[in-house]
């Protein structure tokens, strides 16, 4: 995941407004690890920057990027940290999954969700051992006659 976040943002203390609507929108350029290693980090961050000021007039001639895609994240609490919405941006992003035709996701429940359960899984999975909540089972390896003398003959 790629960002072109200004420091300067970052760093400056801001307010919420009554009625301000901002949104934290997290993208992610598809293709860009090759866009670096075929044109350099320097050109990549020139790339990102130039990608945030102008998003929808920028065309790449050289290189063919795979796809944008965006977590979007309305932020209405004025006592959330910036931290928090951009983490829930990036949990938008990642709802997105590998699916291309889905271009985008704003944070809503089903995000939430999504987390909260995964998390409750991974935080509660040895109890759940210990519990035997779920149980482990081992399932032998069997190995065709086909297979076995295929590994002989590559292993000789």
């Amino acid at each position: 995941m790629t960002s072109a976040i200004s420091p300067r943002i970052c760093l400056r203390p801001s307010k919420l407004r009554i009625g301000d609507q901002p949104r934290v929108i997290l993208f992610n350029v598809i293709g860009m690890h090759g866009y670096n290693k075929h044109f350099g980090y320097l050109a990549g961050d020139r790339f990102l920057i130039k990608i945030s000021k102008q998003l929808q007039k920028f065309v790449l001639r050289n290189y063919s990027v795979g796809g944008i895609k965006a977590g979007i994240y309305y932020y209405t609490n004025a006592r959330e940290s910036i931290k928090s919405a951009i983490d829930k941006a990036r949990k938008a992003l990642q709802y997105t999954g590998d699916d291309l035709t889905q271009l985008y996701h704003v944070f809503d429940e089903s995000v939430q969700e999504k987390y909260v359960n995964r998390d409750y899984v991974l935080t509660h999975f040895q109890e759940a051992l210990d519990k035997r909540w779920i149980k482990p089972y081992y399932q032998m390896e069997t190995r065709s006659r086909e297979v076995k003398e295929h590994e002989k003959r590559t292993s000789a």
